[in-house]
C-alpha cells in the first residue's frame, strides 16, 4: 500500500506518531533515556525551527502537535528526530537492528478550536489512560503536562557529542564527560487557538483538562476494580520486551471538530492530490514544461536509458 502524499494547508496544526517497530519500549521513561529523548527533539526544534505545542514519549511511541511552515520543514525536523532518537536511544538498550516500524504518520488538524482543544487533551491523557499511572503528571518519562501546567512551556534534555565521546573512551580526547553533553529545550507554544489569550487562562484550562482526566482515570479504575501499573513496573520492563497489544485500527486522515471541518480538508487534499498526479503523469511522460503544486515533494526523475 502506497503512503498517502504529505499535506499540510498553511495555518494548520500537525499531529505527528511516531512508533517502535513491534511495540518494543525502547523509549522506556529512565532518567538518562528521557534527558536524551527530550535534547534530541530539542535540537530539532533549534535547528529547523518549529513551532512545538505539546510532546509525549512512551515507552513505545511518540506523539508531538506541531505547526509547521511547510511540509519541508516537517520532513527535516522529523528526519532530525527520528535519524537521532533510533542512533541515540538504540545505542542505550543496545539495539542495532531497525528501531521504528515506519515513516513517522502526520495527521492534519482542522482550524476548529475544539479539534485543537481535543488533540491537546488526548496527548495530555497519555500515561493515565493506558492504566499505567493515576495521573499524567506522574508519568516519569518526557511529558508536556508538567510544562503546561507550571507554565514553563520547556521540557530540558541532554545532547551528547558522540564523536567526541567515542574519542575520549579511545583515550585520543582528555575531555571530561560534561564536556560532551550539551543542554537543549523544547520550548512549547500555545495552541493556534489560544494565541490571543493570556498565559494564565491557558494555564487554567490545561489544569482543567488534567483535573478532567484524573477523575476518568480513578472513576475507570474503580469501575473495573483495578489500579494503576506504577512507574516502577513500567521502567521494571526490558526495553527489548514488546507491548502485549498495539494498537492497528486505521489512523484517521485528518482530525476535525465538525462534518464541515472534514469535508474542507478532505476536498482540498482531493484538488492537492489531483494536481500532483497530473504533473507526475506529465513528468513520466516527458511532457515539458511540468508544474507540481506548491507544498509537495516531486517524484524522482525517470531512469534515462544509455
Amino acid at each position: 500500500m502506497t503512503r498517502p502524499l504529505r499535506f499540510v494547508p498553511p495555518g494548520h496544526m500537525v499531529e505527528i506518531t511516531l512508533r517502535t517497530i513491534q511495540g518494543r519500549h525502547f523509549l522506556q521513561p529512565t532518567v538518562r533515556s528521557t534527558r536524551t529523548i527530550a535534547g534530541v527533539v530539542g535540537r530539532a526544534q533549534r535547528l529547523c525551527g518549529m513551532e512545538i505545542h505539546a510532546v509525549v514519549a512512551m515507552s513505545n511511541h511518540v506523539h508531538l502537535l506541531i505547526s509547521p511552515e511547510s511540509v519541508q520543514q516537517m520532513a527535516r525536523f522529523m528526519n532530525q528526530v527520528g535519524s537521532n532518537l533510533a542512533r541515540r536511544v538504540g545505542r542505550l538498550v543496545g539495539w542495532r537492528d531497525r528501531f521504528w516500524s515506519r515513516r513517522y504518520r502526520a495527521i492534519v488538524v482542522s482550524q476548529e478550536p475544539k479539534a485543537q482543544i481535543a488533540r491537546l487533551r488526548y496527548l495530555l491523557a497519555h500515561g493515565a489512560k493506558e492504566g499505567l499511572v493515576a495521573s499524567p503528571r506522574d508519568w516519569p518519562g518526557v511529558h508536556a503536562v508538567r510544562a503546561l501546567c507550571d507554565g514553563s512551556m520547556s521540557i530540558e534534555g541532554d545532547w551528547e557529542d558522540l564523536r567526541s565521546s567515542a574519542r575520549n573512551t579511545m583515550g585520543r580526547c582528555r575531555s571530561s564527560a560534561g564536556a560532551l553533553k550539551r543542554l537543549e529545550v523544547i520550548t512549547l507554544s500555545p495552541l493556534p487557538c489560544w494565541r490571543g489569550r493570556s498565559a494564565a487562562k491557558g494555564r487554567s484550562r490545561v489544569h482543567e483538562m488534567v483535573a478532567d482526566i484524573e477523575r476518568e482515570t480513578q472513576a475507570r479504575h474503580r469501575r473495573n476494580g483495578t489500579v494503576p501499573m506504577g512507574g516502577r513496573i513500567v521502567l521494571s520492563r526490558h526495553p527489548h520486551s514488546r507491548a502485549l497489544a498495539v494498537a492497528d485500527t486505521p489512523a484517521p486522515t485528518f482530525h476535525a471538530a465538525s462534518r464541515r471541518g472534514l469535508m474542507a480538508l478532505r476536498s482540498a487534499y482531493a484538488v492537492f492530490v489531483t494536481a500532483f498526479r497530473e504533473a507526475a503523469e506529465n513528468l513520466r511522460r516527458g511532457v515539458w514544461p511540468v508544474s507540481f503544486p506548491p507544498g509537495c515533494f516531486p517524484p524522482a526523475l525517470p531512469f534515462v536509458p544509455g
